[in-house]
Formats: structure tokens, sequence, C-alpha cells
């Protein structure tokens, strides 16, 4: 169903305002810190779900920087229908006209990610990666 947390913090929103307007300010904050909370919760909790029901891939990219190869990349995941959760350029061991990244991908047929990304003009190297972030 689409839209329907939206709906839900519309409707919560409300709520919280009407009991910060009755002066139920203890009431209003409560229910804020429980939509935080409930939040960050169902976040990780997707994570896992979408991980384990499509699985899940971390790489290491090293490719030739300032040539739009990583415009390309993600082209690529674009096409395949891949979820980008985290694309992280911390300084990896690279040559000085190269950069590195760290992708962690999600969807289906995954497991091709690793050689369709290689295949991409400019990369130098497709490295899989610890599961769990640095």
């Amino acid at each position: 169903m689409h839209g329907l947390t939206t709906a839900a913090a519309v409707w919560e929103s409300a709520a919280i305002g009407m009991a910060a307007g009755a002066g139920l300010l203890a009431l209003a904050v409560v229910v804020v810190a429980l939509h935080f909370i409930s939040a960050l919760a169902y976040s990780a909790v997707e994570r896992q779900l979408t991980g384990r029901l499509h699985g899940t891939v971390r790489l290491h990219i090293v490719y030739d920087g300032g040539q739009g190869v990583l415009r390309e990349l993600l082209r690529v995941c674009g096409r395949r229908k891949w979820h980008i959760y985290e694309l992280d350029s911390a300084p990896l061991d690279v040559d000085r006209d190269q950069v590195g990244v760290t992708i962690t991908l999600s969807g289906a047929k995954i497991i091709d990610a690793t050689d369709a990304l290689a295949g991409v003009a400019g990369v130098g190297a497709v490295l899989q990666a610890a599961n769990e972030p640095e």
C-alpha cells in the first residue's frame, strides 16, 4: 500500500497538535518520542526483511575518476531495479586517478551485481565487501 504511512503521519500530527493545544504537553511529547522510536524500528526491520527476501550485496568498486563512471553504475542499478541502500565514498587504497566507493544493493537477481557492474567501462575492480557497514 502506498501512502499509508503518510496518511498516518498526518493524523498523528493532528493528534499531537490537539494534545498540545489542550495543554496536554506530556502526552504530545510522549507521542512524538514514540513516533521516532517506531520510525527507527520500522526502518531497521524493513532493511532486514528486504535483505532476506531479495538478497543484499555490499561491494567495493574502484573506477576511473572524472569520466562519468559512477553515473553509469547508477544507471545500471536503475535499469535492473536494484535498490541502493548505501553509497559511501570512504577512501579506499586506490591509485591517484581512481575513485573508490562502497555500495550496498538489494533486489532481484542481485547475485549478478558483481559481473554487471564490472562490465561498465572505466571500472577497475568490483570486490565483495563485508556484510555489515563499518
